[in-house]
């Protein structure tokens, strides 16, 4: 008996959910986060970058000109709320007053997490 080797066809992304540039398809959440407070001359950009690439979450980081942070998280839902919830705390040094979070509606998929200036 002749096996069938059947073809898979590719699959399509489902609407609420992002194919990762390592082939995966995962339910993302995006959000927008403006932190305040002690923010800047922290090492708050530097150790966000970290705690991202630990959890697997892509997007960015940047300082704004009024000393506060905006970062964009990128992932699984879980991983982007254990971002979130370090932003809320922040490195040492940091004294985090108020963040400000929303969720982007976005078809755009980071490849990374990064630093912007």
């Amino acid at each position: 008996m002749a096996s069938r080797t059947q073809r898979k066809r590719p699959l399509l992304p489902s609407p609420d959910s992002t194919v990762f540039p390592n082939g995966l398809e995962a339910p993302v959440s995006t959000k927008h986060l403006l932190i305040s407070g002690r923010v800047q001359g922290v090492g708050f950009r530097y150790t966000a970058l970290h705690e991202a690439q630990r959890l697997g979450v892509t997007g960015w980081v940047m300082n704004e000109p009024d000393g506060s942070v905006r970062l964009v998280a990128q992932g699984p839902e879980s991983a982007v709320a254990a971002l979130e919830a370090w932003c809320r705390e922040g490195p040492s040094g940091a004294v985090v007053q108020k963040v400000q979070v929303s969720v982007l509606d976005t078809r755009e998929v980071f490849p990374e997490f990064g630093i912007r200036c």
